[in-house]
């Protein structure tokens, strides 16, 4: 989708933020069981460039 909407607006809320350079952020999301989950830029062409992780996220308190 973002490769098709190279000027779609990120942002503020949802599940996602918008970290410049340098700068740092905060996204905290409230899991009630263990999911795996991936973490990638949502910037066109930076998640093909491998600007991803997977995620292991623990059922929690």
């Amino acid at each position: 989708m973002m490769v098709n909407h190279p000027n779609m607006h990120h942002g503020p809320g949802g599940n996602s933020i918008t970290v410049n350079p340098s700068e740092t952020g905060i996204l905290n999301w409230k899991f009630h069981q263990t999911y795996q989950i991936e973490a990638a830029c949502n910037i066109p062409g930076h998640y093909e460039a491998g600007m991803f992780s997977p995620i292991s996220i623990m059922e929690g308190n």
